[in-house]
């Protein structure tokens, strides 16, 4: 089973007739799918990752399971808790993220 959090948001927001309170950030491999991040090592051969934003803003997307234009109407504290649960699910997933 998937790993969920149900995530009470600070501020509800409206997206069309519903009235967003809450939302559930499920971590789920398939979110992973489409992620892309790339890879590189300096003369020093100190290996960076290069990870574009809107990757990040993408799968938080989908693991709260909204559109994009849903998590852009959050308050930014609601993004950021989305945004750090998409990057530590994704960086998990490396073996260079947090352990839980």
């Amino acid at each position: 089973m998937a790993k969920e959090r149900v995530h009470t948001l600070a501020e509800p927001v409206q997206f069309g007739t519903e009235t967003i309170t809450q939302v559930t950030i499920t971590r789920k491999l398939k979110h992973l799918r489409n992620c892309t991040l790339r890879a590189g090592a300096d003369a020093k051969g100190e290996v960076s990752v290069n990870l574009d934003f809107g990757t990040l803003i993408d799968l938080g997307a989908k693991m709260i399971g909204h559109p994009v234009a849903v998590l852009e109407e959050f308050a930014e504290e609601d993004q950021s808790v989305v945004i750090q649960e998409a990057n530590d699910f994704l960086f998990r997933h490396l073996g260079t993220g947090p352990k839980p």
